[in-house]
Formats: C-alpha cells, structure tokens, sequence
C-alpha cells in the first residue's frame, strides 16, 4: 500500500471515528435536555461538564420562561426601589422653635396672614416669619406665656433660629402664592385647612395637597385647563 493509500485509510477512519463521537456527544445532550425538562434529574456538575449545555440552558427556558423570569426580577427591584424610598426618605414631622398659637393671632387678634408670611402676594413662596418679625410686636420679657418668655430667650441668645416649613412639594413641582393670592384671590384655607383654627403648630400639614387636588380644585373653580392645568404651568 503506497503513502498516499494509507492517508486515504486513516483519513477515512478519522472522520468515521469524529461522526460517532458526535453522535455519542448529541445523544448526550438529548439526555440532559430531557431531564432538566422532567424537573433536574441531572444534576448541577453534570451539566456544567456538557458541552453544549448553554444551548441546553436556552432550550429549556423558553420565551414564557424567560418573560416570567425577568417579570420576576422587576417585581423585586421595584419592590426593593419602594421599600428603601419609604425607610430611607425623611421624616415630614416637624417641631418649630415656638408654639405658635394660630387661632390666638389670626382668630382673636384678627392680624392678616402676610403680617408674618410677608411674600404671600409678591412671590412664589410666602415666605415664614423671623424672630424679629415676632419681636415688632411683642416687647414684654416678663409676659406670663411661658412660648413667649421663649421667644425672648432666643432673640437674646442671637442665635440662628428659624420656623419650618410642614408643606413639601416635590422639586419637579412649580407653584406661586403670588399667582394664587394675589392674582386669584384664593383663600389660604383652600390648601392649608384649619390653620387658623390651630393653638400649636401642627406637625404635619392640615391637608394632603397632589396633583389629584389641584386639578379638583382647578376644576371646582371653573379654571381654563387649556391655560393653567397643562403640564408645563405646573412641572418646569
């Protein structure tokens, strides 16, 4: 038998012996396929040593799988999205410096509002009262309210302190007093409730103000949506 003769032999042995070993190797992976369909017969270090088992994988999860899989995913990462919000997102409870007896000033004393939210007509924000604004009125030290003795104390002290807001809103959110009060007349009481009502400062704001209520309150006022309901009066 010449050389050429015997390269044809071996040859020809080569490719016989590489078709059963691939036979051998599908007939491999039918099985795996077959038991990871039945419920994971075969187990995890099995599968890593097959050859194709990445093809195997993708088999067995077909497309409801794998949209049931990724809807799964989502659910979580939105649940787990809600849950730091609502743990890690601050406190809306507020104290302030002095008790400020609402009714007493507004109800009894008949003193406006703008007396101490000084910008409620000229802009955006009303603007909360300094203790010097307090102090143009009050001038006795020895007065028998124990939230006024207070009030003394720390305009003395002359140390920083300031009135907090109860109202939120989110930063994407525009809103002007100005617009409200002084163009529309609205009354404070149509956002801020029973304030004036209140013998010490609420810790949370008297009413729940979202979109839901502003477009309400659009619509009970008989406001044209077309110019102030649409997106842009509101979210800048």
């Amino acid at each position: 038998m010449s050389k050429v003769e015997r390269l044809r032999v071996r040859g020809r042995i080569t490719s016989k012996n590489r078709g059963v070993r691939s036979a051998a190797r599908a007939r491999s992976d039918d099985r795996a396929y077959s038991a990871v369909c039945k419920g994971g017969a075969t187990t995890p270090s099995r599968m890593q040593r097959a050859p194709n088992s990445g093809v195997i994988l993708s088999r067995a999860l077909g497309p409801r799988r794998r949209l049931l899989i990724a809807a799964i995913f989502l659910s979580m990462g939105a649940l787990g999205f809600a849950a730091g919000r609502t743990l890690l997102a601050p406190s809306q409870e507020v104290t302030q410096p002095i008790a400020f007896n609402h009714r007493l000033h507004v109800g009894e004393a008949e003193i406006e509002c703008e007396t101490c939210h000084q910008h409620v007509r000229i802009s955006e924000h009303a603007g909360l009262p300094s203790l010097a604004t307090c102090m143009d009125c009050h001038d006795d030290p020895d007065a028998d309210s124990p939230e006024l003795r207070k009030l003394f104390v720390l305009a003395q002290s002359q140390e920083p302190t300031e009135f907090r807001k109860t109202f939120h809103l989110p930063d994407h959110v525009y809103y002007s007093h100005r617009r409200h009060v002084q163009i529309e007349a609205l009354e404070c009481a149509s956002c801020h409730g029973g304030i004036a009502e209140t013998q010490e400062p609420p810790a949370r704001a008297l009413v729940q103000v979202d979109m839901d209520f502003c477009i309400a309150c659009h619509a009970r006022s008989g406001v044209d949506t077309g110019r102030a309901t649409g997106c842009i009066h509101c979210h800048r």
